[in-house]
């Protein structure tokens, strides 16, 4: 009976922004209260004095970003839409291309072609602009500034992917920018009491994904993507600080 009701009282905790700083206090390693966030049910303050609190009460960033992260995975909507099965994406048999290596993306130029797209790994980092007032971001970094994977922008563009029977991968695609020698891809943004107006909460693109037949789906961008750099990610999560993203470019 006690195990039980320990384990219930367990259950109802719910992590805060104190919760946070007196577990930093109480001289635990980032890597344990990062393991608590993962695995408690949180409700953060994550606005700009939210965070500027954390900051100055020597919360490590480390675990800033995992409340950030986790925040987003509570509040993320899923940008992919599963359309019914169908033939093939134009209604004619024998139009499906062959893709081998499973749940890794393509770029298919219909009627011509398919392009593995570059695989690589990107870190996640959470930044803050003047001390918090000018908001904070997280984002993905990959190193290089373009992609060696390159599209012309007047093909007509969509990507196949193979699951090897499986659904498929819990993907969001971002357009990325280039900065120092790194393309950046903007997953979330909280804004600050100086923030620009106007600014994206997010580069993250709407796409559905239609299966073609069994284990492959063919990813359809809801609109028409311009010329510049692109990497479709897994979605977050908090324990990493790296994941396998896959890249391309269009000109």
């Amino acid at each position: 009976m006690l195990i039980s009701l320990l384990g219930l009282a367990q259950t109802k905790e719910t992590l805060t922004n104190k919760s946070i700083i007196e577990l930093s206090k109480a001289g635990l390693s980032k890597e344990v209260i990062v393991s608590k966030i993962e695995t408690t049910t949180c409700n953060f303050d994550l606005s700009t004095s939210g965070i500027i609190a954390l900051k100055k009460a020597n919360v490590d960033e480390v675990v800033i970003k995992a409340m950030i992260g986790k925040s987003n995975q509570k509040s993320e909507q899923t940008p992919t839409k599963m359309s019914p099965a169908s033939k093939s994406m134009d209604g004619k048999k024998g139009n499906i291309p062959s893709v081998e290596i499973i749940n890794h993306p393509y770029a298919w130029v219909k009627n011509k072609t398919t392009l593995l797209l570059e695989k690589g790994t990107a870190a996640l980092k959470a930044k803050m602009k003047l001390l918090g007032y000018g908001g904070a971001s997280t984002n993905y970094e990959l190193e290089g500034e373009s992609s060696p994977i390159r599209v012309s922008s007047n093909d007509s563009l969509t990507f196949i992917i193979n699951t090897g029977g499986g659904t498929i991968p819990d993907l969001t695609l971002y357009k990325a920018t280039k900065a120092k020698g790194k393309r950046s891809a903007k997953v979330a943004k909280i804004q600050g009491m100086v923030s620009k107006k106007g600014d994206k909460n997010s580069d993250a693109i709407v796409f559905t994904a239609t299966q073609l037949k069994n284990g492959l789906y063919e990813i359809k961008p809801s609109i028409k993507l311009d010329k510049g750099e692109y990497i479709f990610c897994s979605k977050i999560t908090v324990s990493a600080a790296s994941l396998e993203v896959f890249a391309f470019g269009i000109d």
